[in-house]
């Protein structure tokens, strides 16, 4: 019940990470504030006076941001740099904000000895008609050995390939 932090995986290495549970301040802890305004109005002014609220919403302001700016650092992996928010609003930028975190991390020596990085392997899918003539006739002749590739090269998206033995 009073655990503020969970473990959980980054998206994009797959390492563990501790995570803050709540990104807003509880309603006991909003409670609390409100008795510790009350307090600090009577011990100033001795009856309740209204320049109390201004205790309570500067202590509830300063709070919610405190809470926040706890929350959005723990988010962010300190393993590969990636933050999950930057990455909901503009993938791009979260993808440069690793590759410069990934480039300083190679030269700090406080990552010597961590171990090393799962990162995502991206594989591309190529389209054998879209391969030069050459590559394709090497890879043919790799797997079989024996057959020669002829392609027509005037012809449009449909490409007709004729095999020789």
């Amino acid at each position: 019940m009073f655990a503020k932090r969970q473990s959980c995986y980054c998206a994009f290495c797959k390492s563990t990470k501790k995570v803050y549970k709540r990104k807003h301040l509880s309603f006991f802890e909003v409670i609390v504030m409100m008795l510790f305004s009350t307090l600090t109005t009577y011990l100033i002014w001795a009856p309740f006076d209204p320049r109390g609220l201004m205790i309570l919403f500067l202590l509830l302001g300063t709070g919610e941001v405190f809470y926040r700016l706890r929350w959005r650092q723990s988010v962010i992996c300190t393993n590969c740099g990636f933050d999950p928010v930057i990455y909901v609003q503009n993938p791009e930028l979260a993808g440069q904000k690793i590759k410069d975190f990934l480039e300083m991390r190679k030269d700090d020596p406080r990552f010597l000895l961590k171990p090393k990085l799962n990162l995502p392997v991206r594989r591309v899918l190529v389209d054998p008609f879209e391969l030069q003539k050459s590559d394709l006739q090497q890879s043919l002749n790799q797997r079989t050995g024996q057959l020669k590739l002829g392609v027509d090269s005037s012809a449009d998206a449909s490409s007709k390939i004729s095999l020789r033995a």
